[in-house]
């Protein structure tokens, strides 16, 4: 109860629970260490259950009427949100998924850890549309604003992108390389994103 804090129901899994849940239409979605995506009702009811192959550490992401997901298993999958069937699935080549997966309209992004790359998928299809190849493992997560992808990649290098394309518009640098945090924020014309080497940067959206 958000007034008294006294809980109102419990819901286990068969292993730990990293991931943040996500919430649309009076369903949570969640994943769990099990290996599976759970819908449940406000109430804590089990709706459906869609299995994969390994853990699932991350928060699923929804648009419309579909669930995506990534799994330690190396796919990405889209889960329809009121049935629990698979829609489609991706494979990546040799690495694993492991940044939450994040949806603009249209354009599925998520990182590949192991391939060190930002990958790019139509949402509906799961055709991959592009990727970005970096020179360092990837965690991180974008975000678009306007016709840009912007990425803060674990090789210290902020990344504009044009969002149809995945081509490199500018990029930013410190002169004291360090790893760029998970994620950045945008504000009007500047983008805020934090670095390992203790400052908080701020970018004009022309990467100056």
């Amino acid at each position: 109860d958000a007034k008294t804090g006294e809980k109102h129901w419990e819901f286990a899994t068969q292993g730990p629970i990293s991931s943040s849940a996500n919430f649309q239409n009076g369903r949570i979605y969640f994943g769990s260490w099990d290996g599976n995506l759970y819908c449940l009702s406000l109430e804590g009811k089990l709706l459906w259950r869609f299995p994969t192959k390994d853990l699932i550490a991350k928060k699923p992401a929804i648009e419309g009427k579909t669930v995506f997901v990534v799994s330690r298993d190396g796919n990405v999958y889209a889960v329809d949100s009121e049935t629990g069937r698979e829609k489609w699935k991706f494979r990546t080549t040799n690495g694993l998924p492991t940044s939450e997966p994040k949806v603009f309209g249209d354009l599925l992004l998520f990182s590949s850890t192991f391939e060190k790359t930002l990958i790019a998928l139509n949402a509906t299809t799961g055709k991959l549309l592009w990727k970005l190849k970096t020179t360092a493992l990837q965690y991180g997560q974008a975000i678009v604003h306007e016709d840009r992808v912007i990425f803060s990649g674990n090789d210290g290098i902020l990344y504009a992108l044009d969002k149809k394309t995945g081509k490199v518009v500018w990029t930013f640098m410190e002169k004291i390389k360090a790893d760029l945090a998970d994620g950045c924020a945008v504000w009007k014309d500047r983008i805020f994103v934090g670095s390992r080497n203790c400052k908080l940067l701020c970018v004009s959206t022309e990467g100056k």
